[in-house]
C-alpha cells in the first residue's frame, strides 16, 4: 500500500511583517535617537520631507484605527514627497494587501525593496505575498537575498526550510530546519517540518528521531503522532505503529486515515477482529465509500467468514457496480465459497469492465482447470494475464494445472516448477507439481513435493493420503 503523512506547517510563512518606527521612514534608516516628533499642524508649510512624514504618520493613525482606505491615501500621499523611502513604500504595500490588492502591494514592496536592498520588512513581505501566491521560488529568492546582508534568524531559517520543501529540495530544507532547532526557537514546529524532509528522503530512521522529539515537547499534536504511526508502519515496527496510531485516534477520533491505517495494520499482524473494528469506524465515517466496504470484505475473507465478507462486498457493489475491483472480490469470494456459477459470473463481470484485470483472468481460468471445463478458454485467458504480470508464479501454477488437466504433463511440469521456484512457500504449488511428476512417472521426486506441501499445511488429508499410498506407510 502506499503511505501518506501529513505535510509541514508553514506556521510563520505568511506573516506580515509590521509597522515601521515613523522615526525610520524618510530614508529607511534610523536618525539617531531624536524622538518622534507630532505633526505639525500646518502640513503646507513643511519641506517635503516633512510632510511625507506628516502624511505617514496620518497613515499609521489611520490603519490603527482600521480606516484602511484614509490609510492608503495618506501613505500614498507620504511616497509622493518620500519617493526613495522605503518604509514608506512597504507601509503602502501593506495595506493593498490588507485590501486584496495583491498586485498594486507587490509593486509597492518591489519599489521598496528596489530603494533599500537592504530593508527587511519589504523582503520579508514580499516573500508572504509570493507565498499567498504559492510562487515559493520568488519567495525563496526574497530570505535567500536576506540571508545576504543580516544573519538569518530562527524564523528565516524555518520559513526557508519550508519553502524548500515546498519546492522538493529537501536536503536544503533540512539544513534549515537544523539550523532554527539550534536556536531554540520554533523547535516543536521545526522537528516536525524536520521529519517530513527526512521522510521525503527516506531517511526513515532520523525523520522518526525528529518526529519523536516533536511529540516530546508537544505531546498533544496531532499530526506527528500520526506521522510516527506510518513511519513504524513503513519500518514494520507493527507494535510501535499500532501504540502511535491509537494514541493519534484519540487525539483525532474523526480523522479517517487513522483508522484505515490501522485496520491495515491489524490485517497484516492477522488481527482480524481489531481490522474490522477499525474498518467499521472509517464506513462510519465515510459510509457511501466503495473502497471502505470492499476492504471490509477482504478482511473478512482472509478471516475465513465469507457470508460476512459477501454482505460487505455487496454493499460496496451496490455503491459502485461499474468497478472491476469490486466485481472481482465478488468473483473471489464466491469461489471461497465453492460457488462457482456465481464466481464465473463476476469475474466475468471484472474482465468485461476491466480486459487488463489480470486477477480476474487468472482466477477464471484457475475455476476452468479446476473443474476441468473449457480448458481452451482457460489457457487463452491465463496466457492474457501472464502478458500483463509474465513474472507472477501464481500465474504460472494456474497455466500449468490447465495443462495437468489438458494431459499435458512435460508442459505442466515445466511451468509449475516455474512457479515453484518464484515461490517454494506455496502448498498449492507443491501439490500440483507433485501430481503432475506422479503422471510423468517421477514418484520420488513427487513424494518429496507432496511432503513439503503437506509440512506447509498440515492440515490436507488429501496429500497426506497420496504420502502414505507413495511412501509404503
Amino acid at each position: 500500500m502506499s503511505y501518506e503523512l501529513f505535510r509541514p506547517i508553514p506556521a510563520l510563512a505568511g506573516k506580515q511583517v509590521g509597522e515601521t518606527s515613523p522615526a525610520t521612514v524618510a530614508g529607511g534608516q534610523k536618525k539617531g535617537t531624536a524622538k518622534t516628533k507630532q505633526p505639525a499642524a500646518n502640513i503646507y508649510a513643511q519641506n517635503d520631507e516633512a510632510k511625507g512624514y506628516t502624511h505617514y504618520s496620518q497613515g499609521t493613525m489611520y490603519e490603527k484605527q482600521g480606516n484602511l482606505k484614509k490609510a492608503a491615501e495618506e501613505y500614498a500621499a507620504a511616497v509622493r514627497y518620500l519617493p526613495k523611502s522605503a518604509p514608506a513604500y512597504t507601509a503602502l504595500g501593506n495595506v493593498y494587501m490588507k485590501t486584496g490588492k495583491e498586485t498594486e502591494g507587490i509593486k509597492m514592496y518591489k519599489k521598496a525593496a528596489a530603494f533599500d536592498p537592504k530593508y527587511s520588512p519589504a523582503r520579508r513581505n514580499l516573500a508572504a505575498a509570493y507565498i499567498s501566491q504559492s510562487k515559493f521560488s520568488e519567495a525563496i529568492a526574497q530570505y535567500e537575498m536576506l540571508t545576504d546582508f543580516e544573519t538569518p534568524t530562527s524564523e528565516i531559517n524555518f520559513v526557508l526550510g519550508y519553502l524548500y520543501a515546498k519546492e522538493g529540495r529537501d536536503t536544503e530544507a533540512i539544513k534549515c530546519y537544523e539550523k532554527a532547532i539550534k536556536s531554540g526557537e520554533n523547535t516543536a514546529l521545526a522537528y516536525y517540518n524536520l521529519g517530513y524532509s527526512l521522510s521525503k528522503r527516506e531517511m526513515f530512521e532520523q525523520a522518526i528521531e525528529a518526529y519523536e522529539k516533536a511529540v516530546s515537547l508537544s505531546s498533544d499534536w496531532f499530526e506527528p503522532v500520526f506521522n510516527l504511526g506510518i513511519l513504524y508502519q513503513i519500518r514494520q515496527d507493527f507494535d510501535k505503529a499500532i501504540s502511535r496510531l491509537e494514541k493519534a485516534k484519540q487525539l483525532s477520533p474523526d480523522s479517517l486515515l487513522t483508522y484505515t491505517n490501522l485496520a491495515s495494520i491489524y490485517e497484516r499482524t492477522k488481527n482480524y477482529e481489531k481490522a474490522v473494528e477499525n474498518y467499521k469506524k472509517a464506513i462510519e465515517l465515510r459510509p457511501g465509500d466503495f473502497v471502505l466496504n470492499l476492504l471490509l470484505g477482504i478482511t473478512y475473507m482472509n478471516a475465513g467468514k465469507n457470508e460476512d465478507a459477501l454482505d460487505a462486498c455487496s454493499e460496496a457493489y451496490r455503491i459502485a457496480p461499474k468497478e472491476s475491483s469490486v466485481a472481482f472480490q465478488m468473483g473471489a469470494i464466491y469461489y471461497q465459497m465453492k460457488n462457482y456459477d456465481k464466481a464465473i459470473e463476476f469475474l466475468k463481470a471484472a474482465i468485461e469492465l476491466n480486459d487488463k484485470h489480470a486477477h480476474a483472468l487468472n482466477t477464471l481460468a484457475y475455476i476452468y482447470a479446476e473443474l476441468g471445463i473449457n480448458l481452451k478458454e482457460a489457457e487463452t485467458l491465463i496466457n492474457r494475464a501472464l502478458e500483463l504480470q509474465p513474472d507472477n508464479w501464481a500465474f504460472l501454477d494456474t497455466l500449468g494445472w490447465i495443462y495437468f488437466k489438458k494431459g499435458m504433463y512435460d508442459d505442466s511440469v515445466r511451468y509449475l516448477q516455474e512457479a515453484a521456484d518464484g515461490s517454494d512457500s506455496d502448498p498449492t504449488i507443491m501439490v500440483h507439481l507433485g501430481d503432475a511428476l506422479e503422471k510423468k512417472g517421477s514418484k520420488k521426486e513427487a513424494l518429496e513435493k507432496w511432503k513439503k506441501a503437506f509440512e506447509l499445511n498440515p492440515k490436507d488429508t488429501e496429500t497426506l493420503r497420496k504420502i502414505k499410498k507413495y511412501s509404503g506407510q
